[in-house]
């Protein structure tokens, strides 16, 4: 019994359609290309068409992936940091980087948040506003609970 599961990179072409990909790719890419454009591929059942452009539609997007990596390195270094390119253009690599160091900045943000608090703590002022606000007096030299 055949199963019908089109793949979707390289290793798994067993079709051999890497060259006719690439035409496609280059052809949708193409700067004489007149768009829209319209592709029909035409083969029976179990042929390989999915596989084909799927095969194809990888290499549209890395091609695009790769214009867009190059043309951000180029930018300047505050930019990046204020405009990173779209999750969904980084490799898995990449995208792992990316959360380790968004972790390592939420830890830094809270250490120095949590450091900053138990170094400056509340004023007085802060202090006299919350027991008028709750109408109580505090003993002399007590804090309030989380502060």
């Amino acid at each position: 019994m055949l199963a019908d599961c089109p793949v979707d990179d390289d290793s798994a072409d067993r079709f051999g359609y890497r060259d006719i990909a690439d035409g496609l790719a280059r052809l949708i890419e193409g700067e004489e290309t007149a768009t829209p454009v319209t592709i029909a591929v035409s083969a029976p059942w179990g042929a390989g068409k999915t596989s084909l452009m799927r095969l194809a539609e990888n290499r549209v997007v890395r091609q695009r992936n790769n214009v867009a990596r190059h043309a951000t390195r180029c930018r300047d270094p505050q930019i990046r940091l204020w405009h990173p390119l779209p999750t969904s253009m980084l490799s898995p690599p990449e995208r792992t980087r990316r959360k380790v160091w968004l972790g390592v900045a939420l830890v830094f943000a809270v250490a120095i948040y949590f450091l900053a608090h138990g170094l400056i703590g509340p004023s007085l002022t802060d202090m006299e506003k919350v027991q008028a606000a709750l109408g109580a007096t505090l003993p002399a030299g007590s804090r309030l609970a989380g502060a």
